[in-house]
Order: C-alpha cells, then structure tokens, then sequence
C-alpha cells in the first residue's frame, strides 16, 4: 500500500521529470512494469526514480550516480532537472563524472579519504 498522492501532483511532477509521454504511451499510470523494468530504457528508469523521489517532497534530495550509464541526450534531461529542483531543494550529488556537477553550487572532492571543498582545491 503506497500513499495516495493527488493526481495533479503526480501530473506535474511526471511533466517535470519529462515521463508524462512514457506513461502515456504505456496506456496511463496502470500500465505493467516487466520486472527489473526490461521494457523502459536506462534513462527512462532513472527519470522515474527521480519522479519517485521528487514525489515525496521532502527538504533534502541525496543522489547516487544519478547519470552513470546515461547516454549523452539521457543525462542531460536528469541533469537540468536537478538543476530545477536545486533552486528549491538541498540535493547532495554524488557523481564520479566531474562534468555533471558543473553547475551546482558548492562542490566537495574526495581524494585519498581527504574531503576538500572545490574553492579551497
């Protein structure tokens, strides 16, 4: 048993998480899921867990390699959602891929178990 979430905030949120079309397309919110979601692309699960997340509403949002095994195209969509949901949200990022924390606003790095913020590198 899940929460019963009202309907146009999972519109807006599935709208934001560029998933409304999927979703349309797999016949509305009821469509079947194949286990280990074999019938969605990599980049169309993670837009998913992300609406997931994002449904909560919670203060803080903690990702863990959010774009790894993206393609380009994939990644970005992720990438300028979080930027969106920065401007109103705490999220902590967690990437091994430099270029996709481009645009946050404070960056830590972990080197030699040694956490540096990236102005004091």
């Amino acid at each position: 048993m899940g929460i019963d979430y009202p309907t146009f905030h999972v519109d807006n949120i599935c709208k934001d998480c560029q998933i409304d079309s999927l979703i349309a397309d797999k016949g509305g919110y009821s469509a079947l899921i194949e286990e280990s979601g074999q019938n969605l692309s990599q980049g169309e699960k993670q837009r998913i867990c992300l609406a997931r997340a994002l449904l909560q509403n919670k203060p803080i949002l903690l990702l863990d390699e959010v774009t790894s095994g993206l393609d380009e195209q994939n990644a970005k969509k992720i990438e300028n959602i979080i930027e969106t949901v920065s401007k109103i949200k705490t999220v902590i990022w967690v990437s091994h891929i430099i270029r996709a924390t481009e645009n946050n606003h404070t960056k830590y790095l972990i080197n030699n178990k040694k956490l540096t913020r990236e102005d004091q590198l």
